[in-house]
Parts: structure tokens; sequence; C-alpha cells
């Protein structure tokens, strides 16, 4: 088998899926798609990298803060105000039900914070505007017609190409293909995850409890 060209974009992977697919009998661009739909699902529980470590800071002036559409899991999250950075401790939504229902409408500077649907929440709430620093683990940008590069896809080409018929051949019950693709597949993510760990250790937050 040839080695493919390396693919720079969403069009340029999608016609190497269908190339390898090669088949007359179903809407390969169709599938193509929803494999590298499926890829990226896989590759933000898989893919350790220094690009999914994102910070950004918002204004926090009530006990919720919409979390940024990326947001995967906390790394950190601190309050700056006048120079000072103080770093909020997280806690189980159970420990900040038990906390609300001590403390009441109590405001305040605050301390704790956890993830409560789509948003953060803190208590006590806040007294003031402050502005809250967020580093966490982002989501991978999906690549579309849109969107067509990642720094994914900048990087590791072949993993994008080979993740993605790693499903296709398990959609059409190819198991030949698909241990072929996966021994360079999970190759490629344990270098990655190597990298990472070397650089980077441990990435979840510590969850604590109040008391």
């Amino acid at each position: 088998m040839a080695s493919p060209a390396t693919p720079t974009t969403y069009a340029l992977l999608l016609n190497q899926i269908e190339d390898h697919l090669n088949r007359s009998d179903v809407d390969t661009e169709g599938v193509s798609a929803l494999m590298v739909s499926m890829f990226e699902d896989e590759a933000n529980d898989r893919v350790k990298h220094h690009e999914r470590r994102i910070r950004s800071t918002a204004s926090l002036t009530s006990q919720y803060l919409d979390l940024p559409d990326d947001w995967m899991y906390p790394l950190t999250v601190r309050l700056i105000t006048s120079g000072h950075i103080t770093p909020l401790d997280f806690v189980t939504p159970q420990n900040m039900q038990d906390y609300r229902a001590d403390a009441g409408e109590a405001v305040g500077r605050p301390r704790f914070i956890t993830t409560s649907d789509d948003a953060l929440e803190v208590v006590p709430t806040p007294d003031d505007t402050y502005t809250i620093e967020m580093h966490y683990w982002g989501t991978i940008p999906a690549l579309s017609a849109s969107n067509t590069t990642n720094w994914l896809l900048d990087r590791h080409p072949l993993l994008y190409l080979y993740g993605s018929l790693l499903h296709a051949e398990a959609y059409f019950q190819n198991d030949a293909r698909v241990l072929l693709w996966e021994r360079f597949v999970e190759k490629k993510y344990a270098a990655m995850d190597k990298t990472y760990d070397e650089s980077f250790g441990q990435t979840r937050t510590r969850i604590r409890a109040i008391g």
C-alpha cells in the first residue's frame, strides 16, 4: 500500500478517506465526514497536548458564570483583584448545596467553585465585580467546511487520517484494516501521552470538601 499524502485541510482529509475506502455502494462523502466526527469525539478523550491547556478571563458578578464553549474540565480558577491572585478551591456540587444551606444569602469574596450544568458556580455570591481567570482543558476544535484546519491536523495529520479510517473500517466491519489502523493510532496516542506527561504531568484538578 502506498504511503498516503499528508492531509492539510478538512477537504483533503475527506478526499483521502474516500480514496482509501474506495466504495461505490455507499455515500463515502457522508461516511467520511461522520468518521472524522467520530474520531474527534475519541480524540477529545484520548489526546494529551499542551494546546488543550487554555487560559481565559471573564468578569464575575453573580453566583453563576457561563462556561466557555470549549470547556472540558478545570485545571485552575483564580480571582484577580488589585494585583492579588487568589486560587479558588473546587468542591463537589453537594458540598456547594450544603454551604449555601448553611450560609443562606451571604455575599462576599468567592472562595469555592464547582461546575453546574454549563456554568461555574461560586460561593459566597460575589459582593463586587471580580476578574476570574480560568485555566482549563479544552476540546479540540472540530473540522468543518468553515473550519478547515486546526492545531491537531496541522501537527498530526496522519493521526487524523488513520484515526478516521479506523472508525470507517469498523463501520464497514473490515477487521483486518481495523487492526492495521489501530496499531498506528495507539502508538501515536502513547507517544503524545509520553511527551505531554514529561512536560506537565497530572492534568486533573483536585476536588476538596468544604470543612
